[in-house]
This record gives C-alpha cells, structure tokens and sequence, in this order.
C-alpha cells in the first residue's frame, strides 16, 4: 500500500488494474493450455484470489523501477 500513497496516483491505480487484469488471464489461459502450477485453493477459474493482486503490484514495481532507472541515467 505504500506504492500507492505518492504521487500519480491514478497512473498507478490504472497500472494496478492492467496487471491484475492481464495477470488473472495470463493465469487462466495457462492454466488451461498447460497445467504447470496447481493451486489447491484456487477459486476463480483455479486462480488463488490473491495472485492477481500481486499482479498489479507487480506491474506497479516495474513502472517505479523504470522511473528510478531513468531518474540516474538523466
């Protein structure tokens, strides 16, 4: 939650929903094309409720990275 407190907040809720979006697809295509993971308490479609949340913060880690990445190059 901390990522979410400083500035551009609404760049980071919409990178937040992206990734949990596009994450949760990822997971359930996969999960049908090929069953490298299992998950014994999957609830959506065999998707922990969690993992797509990681997602989110997931995509939300990369942009910050990017952005401090671009800060010490310039």
């Amino acid at each position: 939650l901390v990522i979410l407190t400083n500035k551009n907040l609404k760049l980071k809720i919409y990178l937040w929903l992206i990734g949990a979006m596009l994450g949760f697809l990822i997971e359930v295509v996969m999960g049908f094309v090929t069953r490298s993971q299992y998950w014994n308490y999957g609830t959506l479609y065999g998707v922990p409720l969690w993992l797509p949340f990681v997602w989110g913060y997931g995509f939300i880690s990369i942009y910050l990275l990017s952005q401090y990445i671009k800060s010490k190059i310039d």
